[in-house]
């Protein structure tokens, strides 16, 4: 058997990591805190000697959402996060986008390019884009913190 930790044998047992430290002791075996690694084999037998309890207690019955599902259709933390990045990030690109914009008007005013109406449109065109996503967004999350 693997080593583990002795506060995850404790919690498996339903002991304190103190109870399971003082019967390892008693029995000669070295454990000075409830991250020492000790074999499970070495930890039952000691628990034995000791007169307390050693077979682990069966895993709880987990819920039926874990921690990151959704709940009545609402997003996961995890999704939660992540929207909330992405809301971030396109506010931060949309800003760069329409300061872009505006220095590229300034250019086209003073020199008339037809490449430049053209890449304006380009440019306008991702901004929209983004804005829309943007729009999106924030309707999910509500008002604008």
């Amino acid at each position: 058997m693997a080593k583990r930790r002795l506060h995850e044998l404790a919690k498996e047992r339903g002991l304190t990591t103190r109870d399971v430290i003082q019967a390892l002791e008693s029995a000669g075996i070295e454990a000075k805190s409830a991250l020492s690694t000790v074999e499970e084999v070495t930890v039952e037998d000691a628990l034995k000697k000791a007169g307390l309890n050693a077979k682990p207690k069966k895993p709880a019955s987990k819920p039926a959402a874990s921690a990151g599902a959704a709940q009545d259709g609402a997003p996961g933390v995890g999704q939660w996060i992540r929207l909330r990045r992405r809301r971030r990030q396109l506010r931060r690109l949309h800003k760069s986008q329409l300061k872009d914009l505006a220095g590229l008007a300034v250019e086209l005013y003073r020199i008339d390019s037809p490449r430049g109406k053209d890449l304006a449109a380009e440019r306008l065109k991702a901004a929209a884009e983004t804005e829309s996503e943007l729009i999106e967004l924030d309707r999910h999350f509500g008002p604008v913190e």
